[in-house]
């Protein structure tokens, strides 16, 4: 029995157990996920991959399948079912396994925020502690120590950069397809802006966003002209090849005539010599002409797939600013919280009967949903998936 063989008998047996013991829900693979694919009739198509943007892998004889949104189990079945219906393998027996989730990020008032392994069943508790808890403590250039002039100029700062947050995610998400920017954000939210300052950033992140639309679309339109000129390229090739094949038609029935009348001692042996020659120079020129047209074809393959590949990285480019802008946003909120904390400190330490201040956690997880952005009220319990940003801020109330 070989290695690999004793492998897909373990993983048989496991699978017979799953069967008998109640079984727990998979967590659904999303773009991003690390998969490992092995089908054990066919080694060789064995491979672990990245789920791409469009939530497919590439399989070879297969091409891309789609597979987020789906557990390992049921993704078993799908590449199954594909190498049947392919005729590729009548009877395949398939595993799959993630490797490696998408991490999950935690930010706000936690001591060490970032990003964090996943594990199936992780709940924000767990991700708090993997975090190393709440940070109770004011962090630094979030108002401590500052006068009450200096926290109003800070929180003004904080909200400033938390608009140009909203207005860059807002526009991601446009460029994205995913919303319309002029209603996705609101501007009431930042009320310490005024509207010529909020003005001011929507327009320079509109030219900034239409400068780098503009860009691509010149990629675009370059390779494109360039696939046009291939195309003209080839049907010229074509034509060129047509001619030259009525042409070896007309020389091979010269050249059975004047064979015929050689026979008869009408025409001399040097005039199908030269016939011989003239067909063989026409042969070539064929065969040259076919060379130019598969030259042809192929540049145009490989111009057709720099598009492609300029499509997927500049959709991979957007997705990515798009979780970077989520992410620092949740941070900006935690900090306007926290001067808004301070600022209410700092005016209640003015009175002579001051209240103590005590923090009450708030917990919303960001999570991408059908490619949108959807924040998610959330307790200690919540199960996290991969991918969320966990945000964790306090809410000030009086300790009765």
């Amino acid at each position: 029995m070989t290695g690999r063989t004793f492998f897909a008998c373990l993983l048989s047996l496991g699978a017979w157990f799953a069967v008998v013991a109640p079984a727990a829900a998979e967590t659904s693979v999303q773009s991003g996920d690390t998969v490992s694919i092995q089908i054990t009739e066919a080694p060789e198509m064995d491979r672990v991959s990245v789920v791409d943007p469009d939530g497919r892998v590439v399989l070879a004889g297969l091409g891309g399948i789609a597979i987020a949104g789906h557990g390992p189990e049921a993704i078993a079945r799908i590449i199954s079912a594909a190498l049947q219906e392919a005729n590729l393998i009548r009877s395949p027996t398939v595993f799959v396994d993630v490797t490696e989730w998408r991490p999950v990020y935690a930010d706000g008032r936690v001591r060490r925020p970032g990003s964090y392994e996943y594990s199936h069943g992780f709940t924000v508790r767990q991700l708090i502690i993997a975090a190393g808890g709440l940070d109770l403590a004011l962090p630094s250039g979030s108002g401590g120590g500052l006068s009450p002039n200096e926290l109003l100029a800070e929180r003004k700062a904080v909200a400033y950069r938390l608009f140009q947050a909203e207005v860059l995610i807002a526009g991601l998400q446009e460029d994205l397809g995913l919303a319309d920017a002029a209603t996705a954000f609101d501007r009431t939210a930042v009320s310490q802006l005024t509207d010529q300052e909020a003005d001011d950033v929507i327009r320079l992140d509109a030219a900034l966003r239409a400068g780098a639309r503009r860009k691509f679309e010149e990629e675009k339109s370059h390779l494109r002209k360039a696939g046009e000129l291939l195309d003209f390229e080839l049907t010229l090739l074509e034509q060129r090849s047509a001619l030259q094949q009525e042409e070896q038609a007309r020389q091979d029935k010269e050249m059975a005539t004047a064979r015929e009348l050689r026979e008869r001692g009408l025409v001399p042996a040097s005039r199908i010599t030269d016939l011989a020659r003239e067909n063989a120079t026409l042969s070539s020129g064929i065969l040259e002409t076919r060379s130019f047209a598969a030259r042809a074809r192929q540049e145009r393959a490989a111009n057709d797939h720099k598009v492609l590949v300029a499509e997927t990285e500049r959709d991979i480019a957007l997705r990515t600013a798009l979780s970077n802008a989520l992410a620092s946003r949740a941070n900006l909120k935690a900090q306007l919280e926290v001067i808004e904390l301070r600022i209410v400190q700092s005016a209640q330490a003015s009175e002579e009967a001051q209240q103590p201040m005590q923090p009450v956690t708030s917990v919303t997880i960001h999570r991408m949903v059908d490619g949108a952005s959807r924040s998610i009220p959330a307790s200690m319990a919540s199960l996290v998936e991969p991918g969320d940003v966990i945000e964790v801020a306090f809410l000030a109330s009086p300790k009765s």
